[in-house]
């Protein structure tokens, strides 16, 4: 899975290992990577994991080598999850915005995800189908691909594309039996999302996951939290302008909120707090897996 070293992707990381499958994590952290591969390996006896450095930004022919090589390598592979995703910190104008943020969107959000998927095609097309006899390619997507947000055009594009080319590779890669959904999420508890704690309507990344993974089978789009879900329903229901207008307010909201000093320095001390947690429980893990090696 791409952009496993937080958020929805460590959550997928970590549910799919607690079901016995082994994982392949990717991301642009290294030392990131190593930790969550080691507690992964600590938690889930048996499974194994393997992990690739990798800036999806500005992959090279080269990087792309060595991904084709590293995953036809491996066994079965059956589960890939798209999820590597880049935002601007904050809501802002397109004119606004910089070449970098521009590009960087364009490049992982919807170049990496093509090419990406493009390779791993013939590898899921060559598993043991007596062992896996379906495969699977979730496509992370957002609320904003579907309901597009002022402020954020160039990310609800480019999440625009990841729900459509999921959905029309589902067609495509039916006699293959491989599943290719677009999975449109609203608010997690992540690092881009900017929330660090769950709610009804925000839940955890490994919540998310296990939901989702329940429901594949059942479209080539889901909206798998049932909040989400609740509130897509409602706002189909609306006029399309109404919807505009209301999301644009939203998001200069959500602009003011992220630009507040005050509100900065607090997300930040919950942020630190919730990282210090974080690696707190990651050593128990790591010391009783030790213990239990020793014994």
């Amino acid at each position: 899975m791409t952009g496993a070293t937080g958020g929805i992707g460590e959550g997928f990381a970590e549910v799919l290992a607690q079901r016995g499958f082994n994982v392949f994590l990717i991301s642009r952290r290294e030392a990131a990577l190593q930790e969550l591969a080691q507690q992964i390996e600590a938690k889930n006896a048996g499974i194994k994991t393997e992990i690739l450095e990798l800036n999806c930004a500005n992959a090279t022919a080269a990087d792309y080598q060595t991904l084709n090589e590293k995953l036809s390598a491996l066994q079965n592979l059956s589960v890939v999850i798209n999820n590597v995703g880049l935002n601007t910190a904050t809501p802002n104008e397109l004119d606004s915005m910089t070449e970098e943020e521009v590009d960087g969107m364009l490049s992982v959000n919807a170049r990496f995800t093509t090419k990406f998927t493009k390779l791993v095609l013939p590898i899921l097309k060559k598993r043991d189908t007596s062992v896996a006899s379906r495969a699977a390619i979730l496509h992370l997507s957002s609320f904003s691909g579907v309901f597009p947000a002022g402020l954020m055009a160039v990310y609800s594009a480019t999440k625009a594309f990841a729900d459509a080319f999921g959905r029309a590779l589902d067609t495509e890669l039916a006699s293959s039996r491989i599943d290719s959904v677009s999975i449109v999420a609203h608010y997690v508890v992540s690092n881009m999302s900017g929330f660090d704690r769950p709610s009804m309507s925000v839940p955890t990344a490994t919540a998310f996951a296990k939901t989702t993974l329940n429901k594949l089978g059942a479209g080539s789009q889901l909206i798998p939290h049932w909040h989400h879900d609740l509130m897509a329903r409602i706002i189909n229901l609306l006029p399309s302008s109404f919807v505009a207008t209301k999301t644009y307010g939203m998001m200069k909201a959500a602009r003011r909120a992220l630009l507040d000093p005050e509100r900065q320095k607090k997300r930040a001390a919950r942020r630190k707090d919730a990282e210090a947690k974080k690696a707190e429980e990651r050593a128990k893990i790591l010391a009783s897996a030790n213990a239990k090696k020793s014994t």
